[in-house]
């Protein structure tokens, strides 16, 4: 199976033989965006924490066996980091790249010691309702034509009661 993440929190699991090719990706993901002009061209494929886009004319069983990957059609994100007491952190990504490889970028742009940075998290929202899985590509949570969002790194235990 191959799982492909998706803006506005899609994730789909997909079965393609080796031999078919990135832009099937696409079609399988996306049908209901099928037959559109746009369809193929807007939309970039990567593998999922890596920044190049994939040629839609490669076959599956070139990409060195990746099961996991990221259609979107922004080619940059850009993610604002908001962190208590310490001016707001701009970043740019492909929409493929981990969340855990943005925390881990942020945390070193705004200087933070490694105690400290063990506890932080990164949220959706500054009342910490949606703690983002690090494990997901920062294009999972935006919503095509936006492609930027604001973030927050917080120690969800600093408010504990």
């Amino acid at each position: 199976m191959i799982i492909i993440y998706l803006p506005a929190k899609g994730i789909k699991e997909i079965a393609l033989n080796h031999e078919a090719k990135i832009g099937d990706l696409i079609k399988h993901a996306t049908p209901a965006t099928v037959g559109l002009d746009d369809n193929l061209e807007d939309q970039e494929v990567y593998i999922l924490d890596k920044p190049e886009e994939l040629s839609k004319d490669l076959h599956l069983k070139e990409v060195h066996d990746s099961k996991a990957f990221v259609i979107h059609r922004c080619k940059k994100i850009v993610v604002t980091v908001i962190y208590p007491g310490k001016p707001p952190v701009t970043v740019h990504y492909p929409p493929s790249i981990k969340i855990d490889h943005i925390r881990k970028d942020v945390i070193n742009k705004l200087d933070i010691d490694v105690p400290t940075s063990q506890k932080l998290e990164l949220f959706e929202s500054q009342d910490q309702n949606a703690k983002m899985n690090r494990n997901y590509p920062i294009g999972y949570y935006t919503t095509y034509p936006t492609c930027g969002l604001t973030i927050y790194l917080v120690d969800p235990n600093a408010f504990a009661g």
